[in-house]
Formats: C-alpha cells, sequence, structure tokens
C-alpha cells in the first residue's frame, strides 16, 4: 500500500471549531501524515499539536511565490520536506508568456530551496490543461519548462474534470510525480474556468463512491504518496475522511 496523507483544507472548518479533537480523528485513523494548507498562518500551535499525535509532515501547500522565507521557516518547523505552490492565475496559464513566468519562479524557488534541504513542487486543478499551444498541451508545455528538481503533485480528480485520464498522465511523468491527491464524486468535465464555475463543483463523496476509476489508478500508482482531500461536501466530513482513508487502507 502508499503511503497516506490527509490534505488538511478538508477539514479546514473543524480545525476552526475544534483543532484538537479533528485532529485526533485524523491521528485515530492510522495515517501518520498530513499536508498542511497555508501553513504560515498555523505556526504558533500546529507543530506541537501534530507532533502531540505523531503526524509528521512531508508537503505543505504554501504561497511559496509569494511568502518564501516564511513558508521555509514554518515547513522547517513540522519537520516538511517540500513546498507546492498550491494555485497561480488561470489567465496566465492561456498564454505561453504566463506559463513561463510560472515555470521560471518555480524553478528559481527549487534552486533557493535547495540549500534548505527542501523541494518545490506545483499543485495543479483543472484550468491547467485548457490551452493547446500548436498541438502541445498547457500543462505538457510548462512541465518542459520546469528543472528536473522541481516535484509535481497531481490532483487527480481535477484532471478528470479536465477531461484527461490521471493514469496516463501520471505514468507519463513518471518520478516527476511524488503525491497525488485522491478524491472520488462526480467529476463532471469541464472544459472551461471562472471562479463562479470553480465554486459550483458538484461535492466530493467518500472515496469509492463516486465516478473516478480508482481500482485501476490506485492500482497504477502504488509508488506514490496518496493525499485524501475533499474540496466540499454534503455530509460529515470527519466521518467521510475516516471512511475514504479506511477505504485506502484496506484495499
Amino acid at each position: 500500500m502508499s503511503n497516506l496523507s490527509l490534505q488538511l483544507y478538508t477539514i479546514r472548518e473543524e480545525l476552526e471549531r475544534d483543532a484538537e479533537h479533528a485532529l485526533d480523528v485524523v491521528a485515530g485513523t492510522g495515517i501518520t501524515e498530513v499536508e498542511p494548507f497555508g501553513i504560515t498562518q498555523f505556526r504558533e500551535w500546529l507543530p506541537a499539536a501534530l507532533a502531540k499525535r505523531g503526524l509528521k509532515v512531508t508537503t505543505t501547500h504554501t504561497d511559496l511565490l509569494g511568502d518564501f522565507d516564511n513558508s521555509v521557516a514554518a515547513l522547517k518547523e513540522v519537520g516538511g520536506t517540500t513546498l507546492v505552490q498550491p494555485f497561480f492565475d488561470p489567465q496566465k496559464w492561456t498564454t505561453k508568456e504566463g506559463i513561463q513566468e510560472l515555470a521560471t519562479q518555480l524553478n528559481e524557488a527549487a534552486r533557493k530551496a535547495a540549500p534548505e534541504g527542501l523541494k518545490v513542487g506545483y499543485h495543479n486543478h483543472h484550468f491547467e490543461f485548457f490551452t493547446d499551444f500548436d498541438g502541445v498541451n498547457s500543462y505538457d508545455y510548462f512541465v518542459s519548462l520546469l528543472d528536473p528538481e522541481v516535484v509535481l503533485e497531481i490532483d487527480t480528480y481535477w484532471v478528470s474534470v479536465a477531461g484527461l485520464d490521471p493514469v496516463e498522465l501520471v505514468q507519463r511523468l513518471g518520478d516527476r510525480v511524488t503525491h497525488l491527491h485522491i478524491k472520488d464524486g462526480p467529476a463532471p468535465v469541464t472544459r472551461e474556468f471562472s471562479r463562479e464555475k470553480h465554486d459550483e463543483q458538484p461535492a466530493n463523496v467518500v472515496l469509492g463512491q463516486g465516478s473516478m476509476d480508482l481500482d485501476t489508478l490506485l492500482g497504477a500508482t502504488e509508488n506514490k504518496t496518496w493525499v485524501v482531500e475533499f474540496d466540499k461536501t454534503d455530509g460529515d466530513i470527519l466521518d467521510e475522511v475516516v471512511a475514504s482513508i479506511a477505504y485506502l487502507q484496506n484495499r
């Protein structure tokens, strides 16, 4: 079985309401790793809270392009290794110049992170795949510009929403991909982006209860870290997290 993690954005409301209880539930599933979001916001309490429960961090989502130094310091405090940029202006993904800007910034960040013993990476949504440059997909063009040191975290659900096969993508990118976001739901194909349409995406569901072909995906990616994530839910998120982690553990 692959290494398992939980993107803490999944339980963001529970962390605000009762962080101690929420993290107790997460630790009670038996997983030993989590992926924080906006890690610079939680420096006062997160390191001790995770250590208390034996939860480690390898990756974190953070605005490493806008707040590199604080992101590095915060990640070091929890013993992590990889800073992941979780978003970049969708409009810039429609031009080569915009994509070049992101790739250049990530390459520079990777060079700055290396002496700190850290790596940097990028996490996709669906809009990164929408533009075609003379037969080259915009995401593939982006990857072609990256230094080998920059890693990729593939959100498999958003790849499906973009109308592509996440298994084919992950296998083609090979070792560049270190972590996968694993989520389930209707995954309706959406070949356009707007903030409104993004926010109107249907709720995610417990793994194995949606339309994602998880058997094929998981069977082909056991050498990657699987990160459970819900963007939104209609149910009790802690119950759904427990059930989703159990689904992966019982494979």
